[in-house]
């Protein structure tokens, strides 16, 4: 942890660790500088008693990757001149949130397409797509290209696919950064709206009810109903969402037998029947309120 400063003793980042995984179940870390201003404007926004204002994300994760690769990768001469340029920038809306440095001779490549997000159900965003243009400017680092989604609820995006220009428009993704606001509690399963980690990190099929936790000795784990699986469907009724899964299992009385359709992150599906037990393990549901304390309401 730390700062960094610069010549004058301002502070022009935060020294972080980031953590991640270099391998299956091999965890690792590197420490990387976050540009202050990407900070200031939350705090700033906190300190004058308000919430932090939300960000805009592609919905996809981008590699940097050199011009010599990009080339294999099919990137032209007219492209290659136009990523060279001076002066590109996409700059715009958020061009105060990182700080401006000359802007490295890189393309930005998508490694991953996040889950259940507007890249991944419009086709505008693959993996190994080259972006090329963000709103009709050249990007050619991760901050460019933060910058000019930044509070856009909508960018044009020029991208190299199979050697060919595709040009589109893209709704961006946006995070408030609240996290988790809602959270069911049923036959010993915490329930949650998928969380955006596991959109990034594994390829969500379908929308379900995201199951996070399971509480030992309860229905779930004595009928083996896993966690980390997506609850599609209960007793037939699909459960898309939260609220819908929570409608279903307020119908429920304590001793019927339910059948329950989930699907895991593989993409496997399953169907598991279990007994509740609600006087054990009653149906509740916890909500966060805007001044953000946790009330509990039970459904029965």
């Amino acid at each position: 942890g730390g700062v960094l400063a610069d010549d004058e003793g301002a502070i022009c980042a935060l020294w972080v660790s980031c953590a991640y995984q270099s391998s299956p179940n091999q965890n690792a870390q590197v420490f990387r500088g976050l540009p202050i201003g990407v900070v200031k404007e939350a705090s700033d926004a906190i300190s004058r008693g308000e919430q932090p204002p939300a960000w805009h994300s592609l919905g996809a994760t981008l590699e940097p990757v050199s011009l010599a690769a990009a080339r294999q990768l099919g990137l032209g001469d007219a492209q290659l001149r136009r990523q060279q340029s001076v002066g590109g920038s996409a700059a715009g809306a958020g061009e105060a949130m990182v700080p401006q440095t000359k802007a490295p001779n890189d393309v930005l490549m998508v490694s991953h397409v996040h889950s259940l997000t507007p890249g991944s159900s419009s086709g505008a965003l693959r993996g190994g797509d080259l972006i090329i243009a963000l709103n009709e400017q050249p990007v050619r680092s991760l901050s460019e290209a933060e910058i000019a989604v930044h509070r856009r609820e909508r960018v044009h995006l020029e991208v190299l696919r199979d050697g060919e220009a595709v040009n589109s428009h893209l709704h961006t993704t946006r995070f408030d950064g609240l996290g988790t606001q809602k959270v069911v509690g049923w036959a010993g399963l915490l329930l949650q709206d998928t969380p955006s980690a596991v959109k990034a990190q594994r390829a969500v099929t379908v929308r379900g009810t995201y199951a996070s936790y399971r509480f030992f000795g309860s229905p779930a784990s004595r009928y083996d109903l896993a966690p980390t699986t997506h609850i599609v469907e209960v007793d037939g009724v699909p459960t898309p969402s939260l609220d819908a899964f929570l409608e279903c299992a307020r119908l429920r009385k304590d001793g019927e037998v339910v059948r329950i359709k989930h699907v895991d992150l593989e993409g496997r599906i399953r169907m598991t029947t279990l007994k509740l037990d609600l006087k054990y393990w009653p149906t509740f549901w916890l909500e966060r309120q805007t001044d953000g304390e946790w009330t509990r309401h039970n459904a029965h």
